[in-house]
């Protein structure tokens, strides 16, 4: 990635970055309740996990996809396009996943709103900013699905560990 496809590519990624952040705190807030009333064996794999440190896990989520997409961009070349693919596949196969949880249940997850109408748009907008071709998108989108629970359970564990 040049310096000048890094900084045509910052945007989006700022965007997508500002996507997750709003699409977080929305299952932050919202989620845990949700989860309880339309899918309880999600709430109850949750265990004893407070409200507390699943806001703590979504706030490092946001942390941690912050300083990644951030390295990425400035790292420029085959590893920074790598990574901008990897953060753009995994925030879009979150965002699907979220609409594909509420058809699924017959009710509006949290996140399926901000995924659709923020976060999906500006994944795609990152993904086709970069040089990739369509099934280096789709391979990172898959990838990037198999990813998201790869970091989503390291943070819970990591909350639970420093609210406990």
């Amino acid at each position: 990635m040049s310096g000048a496809r890094a900084g045509r590519c910052g945007r989006p990624l700022a965007v997508l970055l500002l996507a997750f952040v709003i699409q977080n705190t929305e299952e932050a807030v919202f989620l845990p309740f949700w989860a309880m009333a339309h899918l309880p064996a999600l709430a109850g794999s949750l265990g004893d996990l407070t409200i507390s440190q699943f806001a703590l896990a979504a706030g490092l989520l946001n942390l941690f996809a912050i300083a990644v997409g951030i390295f990425g961009w400035r790292q420029g070349g085959p590893l920074g396009v790598a990574v901008l693919a990897l953060i753009g596949g995994a925030l879009l196969a979150n965002a699907l996943s979220h609409v594909a949880v509420s058809l699924a249940t017959g009710s509006v997850m949290p996140g399926a709103v901000s995924g659709l109408v923020l976060q999906g748009p500006a994944a795609l907008w990152l993904l086709l900013c970069l040089p990739l071709t369509r099934a280096q998108a789709v391979g990172a989108s898959a990838l990037g699905l198999a990813v998201v629970p790869a970091f989503s359970l390291p943070a819970l564990a990591l909350a639970r560990f420093m609210l406990n």
